[in-house]
């Protein structure tokens, strides 16, 4: 029983960590687009002021 909840508790901790990952990529890649957004913005401006 006791080892069952141990290779229990280290599942869940590798689901955490593998989700983290994702979250990290994810927000990675919307500080990307963010500052993409950013910089195509000044462009617009600069076009039409």
């Amino acid at each position: 029983m006791a080892e069952d909840d141990k290779q229990q508790q280290q599942n869940q901790s590798n689901v955490v960590q593998a989700i983290s990952a994702v979250f990290q990529r994810k927000s990675a890649e919307l500080a990307r687009l963010n500052a993409f957004v950013k910089g195509a913005d000044g462009t617009l401006k600069n076009i039409h002021p």
